[in-house]
């Protein structure tokens, strides 16, 4: 049950990211730094998305709906990682602090 309710999580979290593009790209002259707000938005959206898509791999490992082989296993948890140190990255040094409109 936790689990799923993490899933759900991360899906409320990818949408919420679309929709601050979305709303980025239409008030696009009134910001400042929009170069690196947009960036570091696409690569929080990507990051999300390979989190949501680790994740729920490794739910489907987990619960044997896909047979599990030790490599599998470490490249799933890999992508995981790499998309969550993506995400943090993102949203510490890419994305700018102060967003002036």
């Amino acid at each position: 049950m936790l689990l799923i309710l993490l899933f759900v999580v991360l899906a409320i979290g990818l949408v919420s990211q679309i929709k601050e593009i979305k709303i980025i790209r239409d008030n696009r002259p009134f910001y400042q730094h929009y170069k690196r707000l947009i960036f570091g938005n696409y690569l929080c959206t990507i990051s999300y998305t390979g989190l949501l898509f680790s994740f729920g791999l490794n739910i489907l490992v987990y619960y044997q709906f896909l047979h599990e082989s030790g490599m599998a296993n470490l490249f799933i948890n890999f992508g995981f990682f790499i998309f969550f140190a993506i995400l943090i990255t993102s949203k510490i040094w890419v994305i700018p602090k102060e967003i002036t409109i």
